[in-house]
């Protein structure tokens, strides 16, 4: 965090970081999903959750490095984390 603000970059060398030698390692470490996914069921059309489409990620990543760094923001930070993790594991779902 010191030499790099919390952006898209930090979030996909910290990924591509924590990846290293887990059995996931395959996964795109370090980038973004590349195509639709969903939870729970076999089709899409039955899915109990489905994350954003995937060419929506980067613009919606955006949108959290925005409010993250806002400045002019005062909620609490505990709050403020809390609130970018939700959006971030709602949004990626890698």
């Amino acid at each position: 965090m010191e030499r790099l603000p919390f952006s898209s970059r930090l979030i996909r060398q910290t990924h591509k970081v924590l990846l290293q030698g887990v059995r996931r390692k395959h996964k795109l470490p370090g980038e973004y999903r590349t195509s639709q996914n969903w939870i729970g069921r076999v089709s899409i059309n039955d899915a109990v959750f489905v994350p954003p489409v995937h060419i929506s990620i980067q613009e919606l990543i955006g949108d959290i490095e925005k409010f993250a760094n806002d400045e002019s923001n005062r909620l609490p930070d505990l709050l403020k984390i809390a609130i970018i993790h939700y959006q971030f594991e709602t949004i990626t779902h890698f």
